[in-house]
């Protein structure tokens, strides 16, 4: 066994895209992704001869508080035992020193309670904040259309039959067009909700890396000319993900409209499953996402905790960042 720069995307697409449901963070294009936003990226995978076992999206993270190894989506290994991940974790190790990394953050897409112990077993501690989304909110759309929406919340379901009688439509948009209004919007949405939004610049290219294999779709939903909610979403393997979204202040059900007809569009498209992207990881009305949670809900599925991230501290100054990042989590309510 020994571990190896991944060079060929076809090998790398053929084995991520056996595990269910899948996820886009593995994908090779979230690497081409990272190299457009000028991070430095590794495609690590662990090879038995000829074979290829498993793979580590690696990415070099420069920050403030200390530069760090980011692994959003890994080690993904077919047979996730100590002896391979100390073969990937050694690897990642040199990659560090090489980089002056002050730790290793990783984050297995395994389903809680499944691999934390082996992780544990190498020195890893589970980190104060958390990578991407940590719980997801997941349907299964191979049911035919009637039963999706008989499984919706009463109400979810009354908005989504209704939104015709408000004269509201929805658009696909296959070029930037679409990402300026989705701009727009998140500018709204950020005045209204006070958070920090991914910036235009992070929009435009996430949508022209994964739009060069047609793998993105911006949707707009309309009143008339005037965009009132709009999403990105990313047709992965087996998946359709709504990753970006922002809205319009009404009291229209633009945005309950906007996710039937993704839902509908991933259907169309063969996908087993469309994932609502992260909600809250408790119940509590104070979680700033509680209301987004709620919505996503509605529409029925069920919950998916990821494996969460875990931390090698490698220098002195970790503790420091822990408690910085601690502090920040909870200064967010998070």
């Amino acid at each position: 066994m020994e571990v190896n720069i991944v060079e060929d995307k076809k090998t790398w697409e053929d084995f991520v895209q056996r595990f269910s449901p899948s996820n886009f963070l593995t994908s090779w294009e979230w690497g081409e992704f990272n190299k457009r936003m000028s991070r430095d990226i590794f495609r690590l995978g662990l090879w038995e001869g000829s074979k290829l076992t498993g793979v580590c999206l690696t990415i070099v993270e420069r920050a403030k508080r200390g530069d760090f190894l980011l692994c959003p989506a890994g080690p993904l290994l077919k047979d996730f035992n100590l002896k391979n991940f100390k073969i990937f974790v050694s690897e990642l190790k040199r990659i560090a020193a090489k980089v002056d990394a002050k730790f290793i953050r990783i984050r297995p897409i395994y389903l809680v309670g499944h691999v934390e112990k082996t992780i544990k077993q190498e020195g890893f501690i589970e980190s104060p904040t958390h990578v991407h989304a940590q719980v997801s909110w997941i349907l299964d759309i191979t049911k035919d259309e009637e039963q999706l929406l008989s499984e919706m919340r009463k109400s979810t379901r009354y908005l989504v039959k209704h939104t015709v009688k408000d004269g509201l439509r929805v658009e696909e948009k296959s070029n930037l067009s679409g990402v300026r209004m989705l701009e727009k919007l998140q500018k709204e949405t950020v005045q209204r909700h006070q958070f920090t939004p991914f910036s235009n610049e992070y929009l435009e290219k996430e949508f022209e890396t994964f739009n060069k294999n047609k793998q993105i779709k911006v949707l707009i939903s309309f009143q008339n000319e005037q965009p009132l909610a709009a999403a990105m979403v990313i047709f992965y393997g087996d998946s359709a993900f709504y990753h970006q979204g922002a809205s319009a202040k009404t009291k229209l059900p633009a945005t309950y409209l906007l996710q039937w007809e993704m839902i509908k569009k991933a259907k169309a498209l063969g996908k087993k499953y469309y994932n609502f992207w992260g909600i809250a990881s408790n119940n509590s009305s104070r979680h700033p996402w509680s209301g987004l949670t709620y919505f996503k809900q509605g529409f029925g599925g069920f919950r998916f905790d990821y494996t969460k991230p875990h931390d090698l501290p490698l220098s002195p100054f970790y503790p420091f960042i822990y408690w910085f990042e601690k502090l920040r989590q909870k200064t967010r309510g998070l």
